[in-house]
C-alpha cells in the first residue's frame, strides 16, 4: 500500500491592539510578563518582536512558534499560527491581559 502524506495549511490570523500613545512597551517585558504564569515558552524575543508557543506542547524543529508579537509603528502587532480557534482565543487573551497589566491600561486586540 502507498503511503499517503497530507498538507498541512498553517493560517496566519493577525491582531492589532492600537495603544493610543500609550506609554513606549518593551515586547521583551511584555513576553517576559505572558510568560510568568507558565503557559507560554519564549523562543526569542527582542524589543520589537518576540517567538512563543505553548509550554504544555513540544517543540516543533520546523516551526516551533505558536505566534509572534510585534511591535508595530507604536501599536502590537500579533500574528497567531496556531490551529485551532479555541487556541487562538486563548493566546489573544493571554496576550491582552499582559498588556493591560505591563501598560497599566485597557489594551484590545482587533482582528486583521
Amino acid at each position: 500500500m502507498a503511503a499517503q502524506f497530507f498538507k498541512i495549511r498553517i493560517m496566519e490570523e493577525e491582531f492589532l491592539a492600537p495603544l493610543r500613545g500609550s506609554v513606549p512597551v518593551s515586547i521583551e517585558a511584555l513576553a517576559d510578563e505572558l510568560c510568568a504564569a507558565g503557559r507560554f515558552v519564549i523562543e526569542s524575543a527582542t524589543p520589537e518582536m518576540a517567538r512563543f508557543r505553548w509550554a504544555s506542547a513540544p517543540r516543533r524543529d520546523h516551526w516551533p512558534e505558536d505566534a509572534t508579537l510585534y511591535l508595530h509603528q507604536g501599536d502590537l502587532l500579533l500574528n497567531v499560527h496556531t490551529g485551532s480557534g479555541q487556541e487562538r482565543d486563548q493566546i489573544v487573551e493571554a496576550v491582552r491581559v499582559a498588556a493591560s497589566k505591563l501598560l497599566s491600561e485597557p489594551v484590545t486586540f482587533e482582528e486583521l
